[in-house]
């Protein structure tokens, strides 16, 4: 640990323990006027091979930074990028790019220590990431950790990404001491429910949006399906 006027830094080697085809990388923490921030780089990770002995990926090796998103200047331009792959990912441009919110909501949103945005960069382009929320409960002194969006470009799926970035979302909430991390998944995405599945226990239930301008007669539109895929 290295602390220089206020600031502690922490740096240490690492291997990935639930990757087991990649190469060391290192994780820095670093403490900052009450903040943490956490990052964690893999030097990149080996192409995979399918049973048959051809290769799953055409790309030899990736090499990708795992960073949190906050409210600087440079992190709101990482997040509008997030959102374009959020509107690539989900087929989906008019929810992510079609109503772009102003910087000062952005730098609104990103400033609370609920909002967890990660996102993983292969040189310097934003390939994937996901946004998610802390929600305080009140049944007891605990919170939960909801992750709302998940997406990884499809040049860089059955990378490792999805789940490094799950892997140090459950990191983060674990320091927020938050009780558990959920997450939905649509049926039919079967990678998406298969990595879930190998992180959680999976539970059955019925998803229901509800229009905030329907009126209790059941007058107006119906309600839309707003789920995302993740």
């Amino acid at each position: 640990m290295r602390v220089v006027e206020g600031r502690a830094r922490w740096y240490r080697g690492t291997s990935h323990v639930n990757l087991p085809g990649a190469p060391e990388g290192h994780a820095v923490v670093e403490l900052e006027d009450g903040r943490l921030r956490l990052e964690t780089v893999s030097a990149g990770l080996r192409a995979r091979r399918a049973s048959h002995g051809a290769e799953e990926n055409s790309m030899d090796a990736v090499g990708y930074r795992l960073q949190r998103v906050r409210a600087s200047d440079s992190d709101l331009a990482l997040m509008r990028e997030l959102n374009a792959v959020f509107a690539d990912a989900f087929s989906d441009p008019d929810s992510y790019l079609g109503h772009a919110p102003e910087d000062d909501y952005l730098r609104s949103v990103l400033g609370r220590e609920e909002t967890l945005v990660l996102v993983a960069r292969v040189d310097d382009r934003v390939v994937g990431g996901l946004v998610a929320y802390e929600l305080p409960k009140l049944e007891q002194r605990r919170s939960e950790v909801y992750v709302y969006d998940l997406a990884v470009l499809e040049a860089y799926r059955r990378k490792g990404i999805a789940r490094a970035l799950m892997e140090q979302l459950r990191t983060l909430a674990a320091a927020r001491g938050a009780s558990v991390v959920f997450v939905q998944a649509d049926d039919g995405d079967a990678p998406a429910i298969a990595l879930y599945a190998s992180l959680g226990a999976r539970k059955v239930v019925n998803h229901f949006d509800i229009d905030v301008d329907e009126s209790p007669s059941g007058e107006g539109g119906g309600a839309s399906s707003g789920q995302k895929p993740t």
